[in-house]
């Protein structure tokens, strides 16, 4: 409950320890949760003291500074050392998925969708994690002006995993039927799939960035007695003297009441309290990508 302590401490224990791949990378997550991209970055830069090329993890090192680069607008670098980490091992996902990231940032869409579709099939028995990677290559194709295309995508490989009750699956799936949907495609009963989970998990009180997106299929689906119940918990996680609580006060909850706001009939009041917190939406964590749906709502409901 205490993030930003957790990191400082993961960052000392680097200091003493600096190889350490697992503290190094749970930092990086932690980070990456705060929304501290510069420092994100700086973190494992300062691993390159230490590791060098030919060391054992070493392209996992490159992946995750590419990542950090690419979430401080470092995009050159960031290519560079992700490409550099996949032709180590293409297995490393977290670096592929960092140069999806800087080819959707740079509206090269047809190189993403080529990327994206050039690795995936040879991750078949990859973790959850494949699933954004999908997830990427459906964006690279609204980039395209091909949001059919992402439907698909989202049919073929994103709607089967919220079965799965895992954070990001969700996050995947709701994120991609709200851009869909904006674009004027009819998604049918698709948000169905997230009733349940959704409903349940949008009274957690672990990430205000997860718990947004869980909030999404209750609201499109006009589930007030799951809204209800997510607005009281997101009341009472805002008074809590936590790294999230204040990141939920400050942001979760007055995002959350305008998503729900845009979806009743309120769309100018929903969007005029995005962009009134438009500049601290970066505090709940999450991507630059991920975040910007919450700008594509705003824009789209003003």
């Amino acid at each position: 409950n205490q993030m930003t302590h957790s990191v400082e401490i993961l960052e000392t224990l680097l200091e003493k320890y600096p190889r350490d791949i697992l503290a190094l990378r749970i930092a990086h997550y932690l980070h990456f949760y705060v929304g501290t991209d510069a420092d994100m970055k700086a973190s494992v830069s300062r691993a390159f003291d230490i590791w060098q090329p030919g060391d054992p993890y070493y392209g996992f090192i490159l992946g995750m500074y590419s990542f950090g680069c690419e979430e401080a607008g470092d995009y050159a670098t960031a290519e560079t050392c992700g490409r550099q980490a996949v032709e180590i091992n293409r297995d490393d996902i977290w670096a592929a998925h960092s140069v999806a990231h800087v080819l959707q940032m740079q509206s090269r869409f047809r190189e993403g969708i080529s990327w994206c579709g050039d690795l995936l099939p040879g991750w078949t028995d990859a973790n959850n994690f494949v699933n954004h990677l999908h997830w990427h290559k459906a964006l690279q194709h609204i980039g395209a002006g091909e949001p059919e295309a992402a439907l698909n995508i989202y049919d073929t490989w994103l709607e089967k995993p919220i079965a799965d009750d895992f954070y990001l699956d969700v996050c995947n799936a709701a994120a991609l039927l709200w851009r869909l949907e904006m674009l004027g495609l009819d998604v049918g009963n698709r948000w169905e799939a997230q009733r349940e989970i959704s409903a349940r998990r949008a009274c957690d009180d672990d990430l205000v960035f997860p718990t947004m997106h869980y909030l999404m299929a209750p609201i499109a689906l006009g589930d007030e007695v799951a809204v209800d119940a997510a607005l009281a918990s997101l009341q009472h996680w805002a008074s809590e003297n936590t790294t999230q609580g204040e990141i939920c006060q400050q942001v979760g909850l007055p995002l959350a009441e305008a998503m729900i706001e845009v979806r009743s009939g309120n769309r100018t009041e929903g969007a005029t309290r995005i962009a009134a917190i438009a500049d601290d939406i970066w505090k709940i964590g999450g991507s630059h990508a991920q975040r910007d749906l919450f700008s594509l709502i705003q824009n789209y409901y003003h």
